[in-house]
């Protein structure tokens, strides 16, 4: 289901042209004030520094993942975690069932994120064609590639591994068979989302990533726990 308009964001984002020239012109006592009204003025946040197209800084947001750096980027899109391992990437196709999603709060939301097209991590649905844009923001909604990173993330958390930034997104279409699928507006809205990912990690100077990593705990329908013994990732290279 379609769920609101509204994201993780903080206000409008000014457009500029001229973002890595942001502050050239303001003295270093009034650049964090300057980034400050970039990242949203009622967030109490420190360390704010200037890093390419992105606010950098410091602040203890709503979630599990406590007090640590966020980037936002100065031209659009919302807050997401600043982390040092690619950009995982959990994309769905199918029919008009894999696009459900409920409103469970995410224990995670800056590192689980989706373009900032306005749509959501449910997709097009077939409806419309996917935007093309390399900004992205915190979800409205929990699809089941959500869910599924948000357990990820709790795991790694639990065993003080590194917390990734995970790009879900579902896309469907009204196809009755594999062949239909294969032809439909889905595909073609999932290869858009594909290289919006790839946009989004080159900004950020990221791999980005598809797959589990080796050990990673899962849960079955059974709610069992089982481990992944095969490592099944794959990096792209920037290019």
């Amino acid at each position: 289901m379609r769920l609101g308009k509204s994201g993780y964001g903080f206000g409008a984002m000014p457009q500029r042209d001229d973002t890595n020239n942001l502050l050239a012109d303001v003295d270093p006592s009034s650049q964090a004030e300057e980034l400050s009204y970039f990242i949203g003025e009622n967030i109490d946040c420190w360390d704010i520094q200037q890093r390419g197209e992105f606010a950098s800084f410091m602040v203890d947001l709503p979630g599990r993942q406590g007090v640590r750096g966020f980037l936002k980027h100065l031209k659009g899109g919302g807050i997401i975690a600043d982390t040092a391992c690619p950009l995982q990437m959990i994309l769905a196709i199918g029919g008009t069932r894999a696009a459900l999603a409920t409103l469970e709060c995410a224990r995670y939301p800056y590192h689980v994120v989706t373009s900032a097209d306005d749509i959501g991590a449910v997709g097009c649905s077939g409806e419309t064609v996917a935007e093309k844009t390399a900004f992205l923001e915190g979800l409205r909604e929990m699809t089941h590639e959500a869910l599924v990173a948000d357990s990820l993330l709790y795991h790694a958390q639990q065993e003080r591994r590194r917390l990734p930034l995970y790009f879900v997104r579902a896309e469907t279409d009204g196809s009755h068979s594999a062949s239909e699928l294969a032809r439909g507006r889905a595909i073609e809205n999932v290869m858009v989302c594909a290289k919006n990912a790839m946009s989004a990690a080159r900004n950020l100077g990221k791999h980005v990533a598809v797959g589990i990593p080796h050990g990673t705990p899962i849960w079955s329908s059974a709610n069992r726990c089982h481990r992944i013994n095969q490592c099944s990732s794959r990096s792209f290279e920037k290019k």
